[in-house]
């Protein structure tokens, strides 16, 4: 009586089966891997300020919720210094085309520009607020991983999706004249006076 032999796939063919499930296995953890946090100091374009990126302020708990698991982290980002930090008439410069009255006026420097970024597979999405025309545009952000330690990152801000720019920050040392923004016992680490002279004029 004949007999039908069925091909055996042999040892190489199971372990190419074995290797394959690992990958399915750990291919989300992968995907989930968060991108390289911004958190930091930046010099925008051509030096012109000083963009302090970190955590946001933490929004008041929803008593009515069960937090299961922590949310995902957001930054912020803060003006800390302006190259040209006055006006004409020799005042701190202040947003005055805010369409939102309460924030109107408030002084530039200490300006929260850069709105929850939070991470989407390799990089960080958001808004930013421009003072400059009180508007805000969706952004993108993504650290410059190749250049080590991560010292620059491009942002891609968009209006309604369709016209965009990309601008890139250089990751700085300092803030001269020390970041007012930051509070020791309640009091800035140091008046904020920017001189012409300055190594970033």
């Amino acid at each position: 009586m004949s007999q039908t032999f069925l091909p055996c796939p042999g040892r190489a063919f199971a372990i190419t089966v074995a290797l394959a499930a690992m990958v399915l296995t750990h291919a989300p953890a992968w995907a989930q891997s968060p991108p390289v946090t911004p958190e930091g100091i930046w010099l925008t374009k051509d030096s012109e300020s000083i963009i302090r990126i970190h955590p946001c302020a933490d929004s008041p708990a929803d008593s009515t919720k069960v937090q299961t698991t922590p949310p995902p982290p957001s930054f912020c980002g803060t003006v800390v210094w302006l190259k040209d930090p006055v006006d004409a008439e020799g005042k701190a410069k202040i947003d005055n085309l805010n369409t939102d009255p309460a924030k109107k006026n408030k002084p530039v420097i200490g300006l929260d520009i850069l709105l929850g970024l939070v991470s989407v597979t390799d990089h960080w999405t958001g808004q930013a607020y421009n003072p400059d025309d009180g508007k805000l545009y969706d952004i993108t952000l993504k650290l410059k991983t190749d250049k080590v330690p991560n010292d620059e990152l491009d942002l891609r801000g968009c209006i309604l999706k369709i016209l965009c720019q990309t601008q890139t920050f250089t990751r700085a040392t300092e803030v001269p004249g020390g970041d007012p923004t930051l509070l020791i016992a309640g009091k800035p680490t140091k008046a904020h006076a920017v001189k012409k002279d300055s190594a970033l004029k």
